[in-house]
C-alpha cells in the first residue's frame, strides 16, 4: 500500500519504495506508470530531482532542513513541487563535501522523500538521466557553464552590492564588506576552486549512491542542433548494446525490457530524413545506461528571412476572445519550428515537430475553444498563447531555437498605424508578406478587407490582365482602378480624388485605395510644367487613413506650405514586382 500507517503521519508511511506500484501510486499512474485520472499525484518527481541535485551541488551549510518552498496549486494534484529559496550560504563547504547520503534533517526537508525513493530501481535510473542532462553535453551544471551561470548572476548584482555595502555594510563589523575587498575575491576563490572540481566531485559521489550507473552512456558524433536531410548520425558506445528511438520515446521499457520501438543502433549509422528527438541508452550484462537525447531540425530553420508575422488581430469585437496571431512561412521550402518561442507581448514556444510549408499559414489563439466555435475546425492552429495582445499597443519578440531573434517590433493603435483595428474589429494585416517588409514600420501594415480578419487565409487581391488596358474608356488604365478598388469596366474619371480645406486654411488632398491591393505601389508625384515629374517630398505626407469599410480606404495628405504656388498632383501605379 502507498500509504502504510497513519497518512498524517510521514514519519510512519511513504518509506517502502522498492516495489513499482507504491512508486507509480505516489505519481498519479497506474502501476504500469501510466497515468490514471482517479488518483491525484503527491509528488512531482522530476521536480524532486532536480531539486536534489542542484541543492546536493551547492551544498548550502543549512540545507537540508531549511530554506525551501513547497506547493501545488493544480486543480487535479499533478504532486507538490519543490523550489530553493534563500540560500545564501551554498558553496561554502569544503568542494569535496559529500551531501548525498541521509542527513540529520532529512525530515524537515524534501530529502525525506528522495532517500525512500532511492530503493526504487525506476527513480534510481531517472535520476541519473537527470544527472546525465546537467553534467554531460554542455549541460547546465558542466564545470564550463556553472561557472558561466554563476558570473552572469552576480554580475547582475554586482553595482547594487555597492548600494547594499553603503547601507548595511558595517552592520556586521566596524570595517565595511565592499565590492572590491570582499565580494570579488570571493567570486574569483569560487571560480578558481570549487567550480573546476565540484561537478566531478558530486557526479562520483552519486554514482557511489548507486544514482548513476556504471555502464557509459552512448554519445552522439553530433548532439543536436540543425543538420542537412539525411545526416549520418553515429552513435557510439564503450560497452554493451546500444537501443535507440527517433520517435522521442525511452527505448527502455519500464521494468527493463526493450521498446518494440526502439532500433539496436552504433554498427550502422543513422540517417535523419525528419526533425526530432533522438533518445539512445547502452545495456551491457543487464543494466542500463543512463538516457542521451538530442534535439535535431532537419533542413530548414526557421529565421528573419523566411518566417513573417502577418496579421494580428488585438482588439475583437465585442473585447471577446478571438485574439490571435498569424505566422507565414515566406520561403520556397519548408521551415521548422520547433523551439521557435514568442517571448514578449504573448508567450508560446512551438512543439515539436512543428513544420510550416512554403506559403503555408499557423494560427496561435488566445481561446482555443471560442475560436474553433466561432471559425470551425478547419483551421491550422498551433496552439494557444498565454497573456494578451495589448489593445493599446505592444511589443513582439519572436526567438529562433536556438535563441536569436527573428523578429522584435512594436505595433501600435495610433497613426500612422491603422486605426480601425483598435476601434472596428479589423485586424492588422501585413501588407505583401512574401516581401518580408520591415515590421516596426506602420507603413508595412494595413487593415484587413473583413472584421475580424482572415485567420491562415490572405485577403488580398492579385490583379490580372492588361495594366494598360482602359475597358471603360474614362481614361484610367487597369491597374490603377485595381489599386484605387473602382472598375475598368464603368467608366468613373473623378471618382476617389478630393481636395479640401482644413479648418486652419491649409490645402488637403486625400485619394480612395483598395485594402487588398498589396501588389501595388501607389506614389504620390508632383510637376509644375507637366513634363518633368518627381517623387513628392517627404513633408507631404499622409496624415490620416480612414477605414471606409467593403474593403476600400481614404488617404489624406496635407499639402505644405513649402509646396509651389501651382503644382500638378497624380498617383503612379506600379507593380510590387
Amino acid at each position: 500500500a502507498l500509504i502504510q500507517n497513519d497518512p498524517g503521519n510521514w514519519n510512519a508511511g511513504y518509506r517502502d519504495f522498492t516495489r513499482n506500484a507504491p512508486y507509480q501510486a505516489l505519481q498519479g499512474n497506474s502501476p504500469d506508470g501510466t497515468p490514471d485520472p482517479r488518483r491525484p499525484a503527491y509528488l512531482d518527481v522530476p521536480n524532486l530531482i532536480d531539486y536534489v541535485i542542484h541543492n546536493i551541488y551547492s551544498a548550502a551549510t543549512d540545507w537540508p532542513g531549511n530554506n525551501y518552498i513547497g506547493r501545488d496549486r493544480t486543480a487535479r494534484g499533478t504532486g507538490f513541487k519543490f523550489f530553493s529559496w534563500d540560500n545564501e550560504h551554498g558553496m561554502k563547504p569544503s568542494v569535496t563535501i559529500n551531501r548525498t547520503t541521509p542527513h540529520s534533517r532529512d525530515d524537515d526537508s524534501p530529502t525525506k522523500f528522495h532517500h525512500p525513493l532511492r530503493a526504487n530501481a525506476e527513480y534510481r535510473l531517472l535520476f541519473a538521466d537527470h544527472l546525465h542532462r546537467a553534467f554531460f553535453n554542455d549541460g547546465p551544471l558542466t564545470a564550463e557553464n556553472a561557472a558561466a551561470r554563476w558570473m552572469e548572476i552576480t554580475g547582475e548584482i554586482e553595482q547594487a552590492l555597492i548600494a547594499e555595502s553603503a547601507r548595511w555594510g558595517d552592520y556586521r563589523r566596524a570595517s565595511p564588506y565592499t565590492v572590491e575587498g570582499d565580494f570579488k575575491p570571493l567570486r574569483q576563490s569560487l571560480l578558481d576552486n570549487w567550480f573546476p572540481r565540484r561537478s566531478a566531485t558530486v557526479l562520483d559521489q552519486f554514482q557511489s549512491q548507486g544514482l548513476y550507473p556504471d555502464v557509459t552512456a552512448p554519445v552522439f558524433s553530433q548532439h543536436g542542433g540543425i543538420v542537412a536531410h539525411g545526416y549520418a548520425l553515429r552513435i557510439r558506445a564503450v560497452e554493451g548494446t546500444i537501443y535507440g528511438t527517433l520517435d522521442g520515446s525511452d527505448p527502455r521499457l519500464p521494468g527493463g525490457g526493450i521498446s518494440p520501438s526502439a532500433l539496436e543502433m552504433g554498427a550502422e549509422l543513422v540517417s535523419l530524413t525528419a526533425s526530432g528527438r533522438v533518445k539512445a541508452r547502452v545495456i551491457h550484462n543487464g543494466e542500463w545506461s543512463a538516457l542521451n537525447e538530442a534535439f535535431f531540425i532537419v533542413g530548414t530553420p526557421a529565421d528573419a528571412g523566411n518566417l513573417v508575422v502577418s496579421e494580428i488581430l488585438y482588439k475583437p469585437l465585442g473585447g471577446g476572445t478571438l485574439e490571435f496571431l498569424e505566422v507565414m512561412n515566406i520561403a520556397s521550402t519548408p521551415i521548422e519550428l520547433t523551439g521557435v518561442r514568442f517571448s514578449a507581448g504573448i508567450a508560446f514556444a512551438f512543439p515539436e515537430g512543428s513544420v510550416l510549408a512554403p506559403g503555408e499559414r499557423a494560427l496561435l489563439v488566445d481561446n482555443l475553444e471560442a475560436f474553433r466555435a466561432e471559425f470551425g475546425n478547419g483551421l491550422p492552429i498551433i496552439g494557444e498563447f498565454t497573456g494578451d495582445l495589448d489593445n493599446d499597443g505592444d511589443t513582439i519578440t519572436l526567438n529562433s531555437n536556438d535563441g536569436p531573434t527573428i523578429r522584435s517590433f512594436r505595433y501600435d493603435d495610433d497613426f500612422p498605424w491603422p486605426t480601425s483595428p483598435d476601434n472596428a474589429g479589423y485586424s492588422l494585416t501585413l501588407i505583401a508578406p512574401q516581401s518580408n517588409p520591415d515590421h516596426g514600420d506602420p507603413t508595412s501594415w494595413r487593415a484587413s478587407v473583413s472584421l475580424g480578419g482572415t485567420p491562415a487565409a490572405s485577403d488580398s487581391e492579385s490583379f490580372t490582365g492588361d495594366p494598360a488596358a482602359d475597358l471603360d474608356g474614362d481614361g484610367r488604365p487597369a491597374l490603377l482602378e485595381h489599386a484605387l478598388g473602382t472598375s475598368d469596366l464603368q467608366a468613373n474619371p473623378g471618382a476617389g480624388f478630393e481636395f479640401m480645406h482644413a479648418p486652419e486654411g491649409a490645402l488637403m488632398f486625400s485619394y480612395q485605395y483598395s485594402l487588398a491591393a498589396d501588389d501595388t505601389l501607389v506614389v504620390l508625384e508632383i510637376s509644375t510644367d507637366l513634363e518633368n515629374w518627381q517623387t513628392a517630398p517627404s513633408d507631404w505626407a499622409i496624415v490620416a487613413r480612414e477605414n471606409l469599410g467593403d474593403g476600400l480606404a481614404l488617404a489624406t495628405i496635407a499639402v505644405p506650405s513649402s509646396a509651389p504656388n501651382k503644382a500638378l498632383i497624380r498617383l503612379r501605379v506600379s507593380g510590387r514586382n
